[in-house]
């Protein structure tokens, strides 16, 4: 009798350890989906920084040739 209390007792223990283990893992591919989300959103957002700073340099070099061409023609 003490035996199978045993048994039933390291079943229990063994069904809970599994319950555990896979919440675990699932926990572990959500950590990992959102560090693969929060790496998508970085290099957006440097591609993002280098397109805006792309811009400002063709602003720039515009208002230089309107500037060199107004004193051409003035």
């Amino acid at each position: 009798l003490e035996n199978l209390q045993d048994n039933k007792g390291a079943s229990a223990m063994a069904a809970k350890q599994r319950k555990i283990l896979t919440e675990l893992k699932q926990e572990q591919a959500e950590i990992q989906h959102l560090q693969n989300i929060y790496r998508a959103a970085h290099q957006e957002r440097k591609l993002l920084l280098k397109q805006q700073r792309e811009i400002l340099i063709m602003r720039h070099s515009t208002a230089q040739l309107q500037e060199k061409l107004h004193n051409l023609a003035g």
